[in-house]
Parts: C-alpha cells; sequence; structure tokens
C-alpha cells in the first residue's frame, strides 16, 4: 500500500513538471528514495548514453559500467552487477522503454555501496521508474513538437517574405 501511495504521489508531482532537468531529477530523487539505492540516469546524446541525472547527483561512470548501459541498452534486458551479463559492472543497469522511444537508461545501486539490487528485483525498480519515463517521453514530445513548428513556421514566412 505504502508502494502504491509513493507511485501515485510521484506521477502526480511530475504532471506538473515541464523541463526535463526537472523531470530527470524528480525521478533520480523518488527512484533512489523509494528503492533505498543511487540512482543514475542516462540518455543518448549525440550517438552516446550520457548521464544525465543521478541521486545522489554522478557524472562519471567507469568502462565496465558503461559497457554495461550500452549492453542493457542495446538489448533491452538489465546488465552489470547481479545479472547474468557483463556481472563484473559495480552497478545494475535497466533499460526503460517506452513504445515510441527507447532512450531511457537507469542504474541502480544500493546506497550502501555494497551490493547491487540483484536482476530479481529488476520489475521492482522498472515499476519505481515507469512514471519517470513516461514522464521524459512526454517532455521530449513536446520539445519535438515546439521544434516542428518553429520549423513551420520558418519556412511559412520565408515563403512570404
Amino acid at each position: 500500500m505504502r508502494t502504491t501511495e509513493s507511485l501515485y504521489a510521484f506521477s502526480r508531482k511530475l504532471a506538473g513538471t515541464a523541463t526535463l532537468d526537472d523531470v530527470l531529477w524528480a525521478t533520480a530523487y523518488q527512484t533512489a528514495l523509494m528503492l533505498n539505492v543511487r540512482v543514475v540516469l542516462l540518455l543518448p546524446e549525440d550517438g552516446a548514453l550520457a548521464v544525465k541525472a543521478g541521486y545522489p547527483p554522478e557524472d562519471h561512470l567507469d568502462k565496465a559500467d558503461l559497457a554495461a548501459a550500452n549492453w542493457a541498452w542495446g538489448n533491452d534486458r538489465p546488465a552489470g552487477r547481479g545479472s547474468d551479463t557483463l556481472p563484473g559492472a559495480k552497478r545494475l543497469f535497466l533499460p526503460m522503454r517506452n513504445r515510441t522511444r527507447a532512450d531511457r537508461r537507469h542504474r541502480y545501486r544500493r546506497r550502501q555501496d555494497r551490493a547491487a539490487v540483484d536482476a530479481g528485483s529488476a520489475p521492482s525498480a522498472r515499476c519505481a521508474g515507469r512514471p519517470g519515463a513516461l514522464a521524459i517521453e512526454r517532455v521530449l514530445l513536446v520539445e519535438d513538437m515546439d521544434r516542428v513548428k518553429r520549423t513551420i513556421e520558418s519556412i511559412v514566412c520565408a515563403r512570404r517574405c
């Protein structure tokens, strides 16, 4: 019951969040709080995954973690610590994909830094991160729509002028 209430409150909070940075921070914070883990969110940028938010704040991944993140991204399956794939990584990486975009990556590690969330806990972690993934999707779609609108307006203006 407590988890359901937390997810509901989180979803309501995200509904009023308009910027990508705010959505990313809220998602990292709330997921870390609900699962008692460290969280890093990665998004594709210029053809590679890049750290976009974390709680506590973190902006660097070592080579083993980055390899696990990329494998998880490319295969849409968990990778890293506690999984069957690339278990030498310090963190467990879980892809968070929606139907229209596949550009979310979450990394979880227990706050005590001793053990990773195991791959068997992935459904709980995905459930906790799902409202954030949907909010990220919403913000990115709005940004895309704004870009298209500006492009159309510039074409119309160029033809009239």
